[in-house]
């Protein structure tokens, strides 16, 4: 038997890693959305495949989400690099499931990201939340969206909102020192833990690196959980005159409980690196 030349080992591993099948392989894309890695994982709460209207992880019970607008099958697509995306038309288009306990985590940490492109980065809209403002102020748990206040003038920039109370007014939003354009891939992220810290990290697809945006401080003790709850959605949230319709192209994108807020920035640089070739255009 011949001994383990470690040498030999390390160079043919670093020339496989450099190669073309390794670093743009479907299965990366894939793996990711089932992924825990070394830098933190937890319960995979829900995801959304970006091909369909499937739903994963906890939320698998509640499969798949349910489709407004409607969603047809004309409207799933996938970049020139692979990654799937469904376009949404800003107007009439998004995804739900009703209240259920696997649409936040409440008192546990809270991650949920996504991959974005929007046509539009001059109004508020909202890429995904549990937040219901039609029929009484006891709806808002989270959301992650475009602000509404344009950080420079014209454009707004994303934003990760959490409320404790359910109130309007209530909670906190950090927004991202960012500055998004239309018609660009965004990797957006939230992390939430509980009266510790908020962080919003955005990155577009040709960045090298993700920009985090943090708060420690005025940071709610959970997540609404009250009654009446909202419904989950993904593309819009429910308003007595508008719903925030994302008017674009959303890709894929999950939730996670329990990643260690001391391990964040490392999983999500990690999720962004392993997944942004294939939201390169």
């Amino acid at each position: 038997m011949q001994d383990r030349n470690a040498e030999l080992v390390q160079n043919l591993t670093q020339d496989f890693a450099r190669r073309n099948e390794f670093n743009e392989s479907g299965a990366r894309l894939a793996d990711a959305m089932r992924w825990i890695n070394r830098e933190g994982g937890g319960v995979l709460m829900w995801g959304f495949t970006g091909q369909s209207a499937e739903n994963m992880g906890e939320g698998v019970a509640g499969n798949p989400w349910a489709t407004i607008g409607p969603i047809n099958f004309s409207d799933y697509a996938a970049t020139p690099n692979g990654g799937p995306y469904v376009t949404l038309d800003g107007a009439t288009q998004y995804y739900y499931r009703g209240d259920a306990v696997w649409n936040e985590s409440t008192t546990n940490p809270f991650l949920v990201w996504f991959w974005a492109y929007t046509t539009d980065t001059t109004t508020e809209k909202t890429l995904t939340c549990k937040w219901d403002t039609w029929g009484g102020n006891n709806r808002r748990s989270w959301r992650l969206y475009l602000t509404g206040t344009a950080v420079p003038a014209g454009t707004n920039v994303f934003g990760f909102q959490c409320n404790d109370t359910g109130l309007l007014g209530g909670g906190l939003s950090v927004a991202s020192t960012l500055a998004p354009t239309n018609n660009t891939w965004y990797f957006v992220g939230g992390y939430f833990e509980p009266s510790t810290l908020q962080v919003i990290a955005v990155g577009a697809a040709t960045d090298t690196t993700l920009t985090y945006t943090s708060a420690t401080s005025s940071v709610p003790n959970q997540l609404f959980d009250g009654a009446p709850g909202s419904d989950m959605y993904i593309g819009a949230l429910k308003g007595a005159a508008a719903y925030d319709y994302w008017p674009g192209k959303i890709g894929i994108g999950l939730a996670r409980a329990n990643v260690p807020s001391a391990r964040i920035q490392g999983h999500m640089a990690r999720l962004f690196q392993a997944t942004k070739w294939f939201y390169q255009e």
